[in-house]
Order: C-alpha cells, then structure tokens, then sequence
C-alpha cells in the first residue's frame, strides 16, 4: 500500500509503506496448498459461514472483517493489513469450521490462502515460522484487546480519529482508489451512527485536521494525532 504524506512546503508527496511480505518467505503461494490471489476492492473474499478450510496472510492492501447479526446489522469487527492474518478460526477444527466471519477488500490486495492441511504441517516441521506466526497471532491479539478497551473506556470521537489514524498509518492520505471507506463503514468500524460520524467529519474538517469531499478523498492531517492525545488526556 502507498500513502501521501505532507512535505515541509505543504505538498503532498508520495511514499512506500512496508507491509510485511517478507516476514513468511515459507508463504509464497507456490507450495503445496497455497495460491495467491489477486483480489479487487470492494470484491468478497469469504463470506460468513463459509467453511473454515483456509487462512490468509496479507501481502499488500487490507481487508475488513465483520460479521452480520440475524437481524441483518453488520459489525466491523475490524481492518487487517499487510503481514497480518485472518480466517485463523480454520486452525481450531470442531465446531467452529463454520464458523468464518465475511472477509472483504478495502483496497486491492495480494493475498496468500493457505489450506488448514499445510498450515497445520508448516506449523509442525518448520520451528522458526512457528515462532513467527505466534508473535504475528500476539501482535493482532494486543491490537484487538486495545480495540475492545477503547469501545469499552473511550468516547465515540475518540474512537473515529483512532481509526482514522490506522487507516491512514498514522498519518497520510487515502484516497478512494486506494482505500475505500465511507461514513457508513466508519460507524461500523467505531461503534456508533453514521450521523454522529458525519457531525464529528465535519468538526475536524473545519478545525483543520481532515480534507474530504465528494469525490471520496480523504487527507488525514499530522495534526489528528496531536488532537487524539489531547482528548485522550481530558
């Protein structure tokens, strides 16, 4: 994935951000009961319920993951980026094979599935991915806990600019081409209405901390930051 960041004259200059293809040179694509895929924005990878036969790792873009309740309400359960994995419940066996969330492409994105069988067999002959895959499984896990306790402590603004720094690295520019989001996708994302979304938008707009418009572009201010740990510290 790329990102825009804002040079000292102001302009928006373009820059690489790592994302972590190396970190499984084991996961290629090529190996028995691997592929990689090429998917398009907006496509569905998996849907929920599909059985839980494969895991993904990410090699560049990002993926959201959510889950629709019986009454049709979807809840972002959350973004997964480069190096990084999701579909993990098809390493639990049982009763959960079924139990898959939707998977869908933020972004274009290249993407390793990997069927359980050879998951399973990498994990057992090969020491150092394992310990590997472990510290990657603790890094998601410790971001999930931070994700739980903000809905649990913060308010509802705080929650939008964290996501809104994550989604743009900390800082940068995302544009529609590159990562589609809406308003309506951010409410899932931080728990609240899409009302409330649009009024806080439209706060950090004229406070100088966002750039959006119709068009789908979306600037994210180096100065969110400084305001997300001003509120956060109220």
């Amino acid at each position: 994935m790329r990102a825009d960041v804002p040079s000292g004259n102001g302009q928006w200059r373009r820059t690489a951000t790592v994302g972590g293809a190396n970190d499984f040179p084991l996961l290629d694509g090529n190996a028995p009961g691997q592929a990689r895929l090429r998917i398009a924005a907006k496509q569905i990878i998996c849907k929920q319920g599909d059985p839980a036969d494969a895991l993904f790792y990410i090699e560049s873009g990002r993926v959201k993951i959510s889950r629709v309740s019986r009454g049709g309400k979807e809840a972002v359960v959350g973004v997964c980026g480069p190096g990084e994995f999701f579909g993990l419940v098809s390493l639990a066996g049982g009763r959960s094979k079924r139990a898959t969330d939707a998977a869908t492409a933020l972004t274009d994105c290249a993407v390793i599935q990997v069927k359980r069988s050879a998951m399973i067999r990498l994990l057992r002959e090969q020491q150092d991915f394992a310990v590997n895959f472990v510290a990657c499984l603790i890094r998601q896990d410790i971001r999930n806990q931070e994700m739980l306790i903000d809905q649990l402590t913060h308010s509802a603004e705080q929650r939008l600019v964290r996501v809104l720094l994550q989604l743009a690295d900390g800082g940068g520019f995302v544009e529609s081409d590159l990562v589609y989001v809406n308003q309506t996708l951010l409410a899932g994302m931080v728990g609240t209405t899409r009302s409330q979304v649009n009024a806080f938008m439209n706060k950090f707009k004229r406070r100088g901390l966002v750039d959006y418009d119709r068009r789908g572009i979306l600037g994210i201010r180096p100065a969110l930051r400084d305001f997300f740990l001003d509120i956060s510290t109220d």
